[in-house]
Formats: structure tokens, C-alpha cells, sequence
């Protein structure tokens, strides 16, 4: 169990704070990409837990991870597609200076569950071009990314698959016009504000002033 971490996404509308709660001389913030910052919280009481309470918070881990993907699906269209598009370049070619702008779009990407702010619905834009994105993909491929299937996606073994790949991508991804808010898969035609179940709440975070920091994200890990 030691060393997994379970992800939660806190999004608030205010200015949010986080780096004066913690002890002097660290910080809360563990990485930052624009104004959206990552936090780590670290629960310690893990291990107080009994053996069944234990199991009971793995297989929860793991069900988490295991539905993950249907997020993305649900949430839109393209958003299975273009996880496997960001999460093989991260992997296979995110090492590359060059690459670092699609590492940070990939980490925004992941904690919104696609390229659609949860917060206020809106799409957000790389900072990369189309250009940039396919000769990381392509570089990512020949060391040997998506050479297996992801979920219900087939592999992508040949270059002019992955051209494709790109081509029909395209728009989900850099277009601001082509599906700017997002909605949720299955109620094609409400705000998926409207069609969420659970919002996060950050109340407790509000007095605590950073003001270039607008979203927080939350890793929790248990060891």
C-alpha cells in the first residue's frame, strides 16, 4: 500500500490559498502550470486503520483507477482519444525539454478529466501547436508508444495511423469554436454544471490569500 495516491479535484470560483497552512520553510504547493496549483496532503492515520478497514481503502483506490476512463468517456467524445494521446508523449517522450509545454497541458488535462475546465465548463488551449503535438506523438511512437490498446481503443502501430489519429483530434484540441463548453455525453444538450452530482467546495481555503492561485488540486496519499 505504501506510496499510492488517491487524486481529488477541489475547484473553487474565488482566489484560493494554500502555502501559508503549511510549516515555515515548505510549501503546500507542489507544482503550479498558469494559475492552478497542485497540492500534496499526506494522511498518516493509514496505518492506525485495521486490516479490513485497510482492504477496504485499496479496493476503493483501485476502483477508482479502474473507472477512470469512463470519466473521460462520459465527459466528452474525444476524451479517451486525446488521454491516449497526451499520456503515451508524456511517458515516451515527456523527458524532452522541448515536450515540456504538453506536460503541462496533460497535468491541467488529468485534473479536469479532459480539456474542459470542471469549474466553469469552458475549454482551454494548449500552448503548443499542432506541429509541436505531432512531432512529439510521432517521436513518442518510435519509442514505442501506443503500440498497445488503451481501454476500448485499438493500438495505433503505423505512422499513418497515427496521423489520423492526430487529424481527427485536431479541432477537440486547439479549435476554440468546436465544442467550447462542455457537456456531459449523455445530456448532449444541458450544461454539464447541470448535470453534476457532487461540487467541491473549498470554504475553508478562502482567507488563506495567494492570489495568483484560482484552482486547487488536492493529492492525498496514504502510507
Amino acid at each position: 500500500m505504501n506510496g499510492r495516491t488517491a487524486a481529488v479535484l477541489l475547484s473553487a470560483l474565488g482566489v484560493v490559498s494554500m502555502a501559508r497552512s503549511q510549516e515555515a520553510g515548505s510549501s503546500a504547493i507542489i507544482d503550479r502550470v498558469g494559475d492552478t496549483g497542485f497540492l500534496r496532503v499526506d494522511v498518516n492515520g493509514f496505518g492506525g486503520l485495521d486490516a479490513r478497514q485497510q482492504q477496504l481503502a485499496y479496493w476503493l483506490a483501485q476502483a477508482a483507477i479502474a473507472i477512470d476512463p469512463i470519466a473521460y468517456d462520459q465527459f466528452s467524445r474525444f476524451g479517451l482519444r486525446q488521454k491516449r494521446l497526451l499520456e503515451g508523449i508524456v511517458a515516451f517522450a515527456g523527458a524532452d525539454p522541448a515536450n515540456r509545454k504538453m506536460v503541462e497541458f496533460a497535468r491541467l488535462f488529468w485534473a479536469n478529466r479532459g480539456n474542459h475546465n470542471l469549474t466553469t465548463s469552458q475549454k482551454f488551449l494548449p500552448a503548443f501547436t499542432v506541429a509541436e503535438l505531432s512531432q512529439a506523438a510521432h517521436a513518442a511512437h518510435q519509442r514505442g508508444a501506443f503500440a498497445t490498446g488503451v481501454a476500448t481503443l485499438p493500438p495505433l502501430l503505423t505512422d499513418a495511423r497515427l496521423d489520423r489519429e492526430l487529424k481527427d483530434l485536431r479541432a477537440s484540441i486547439f479549435d476554440p469554436d468546436f465544442e467550447p463548453m462542455l457537456t456531459s455525453r449523455w445530456l448532449r444538450e444541458a450544461c454539464f454544471c447541470n448535470a453534476r452530482s457532487i461540487t467541491f467546495r473549498l470554504e475553508s481555503f478562502r482567507n488563506l490569500p495567494v492570489p495568483e492561485v484560482k484552482t486547487v488540486l488536492i493529492s492525498v496519499s496514504w502510507t
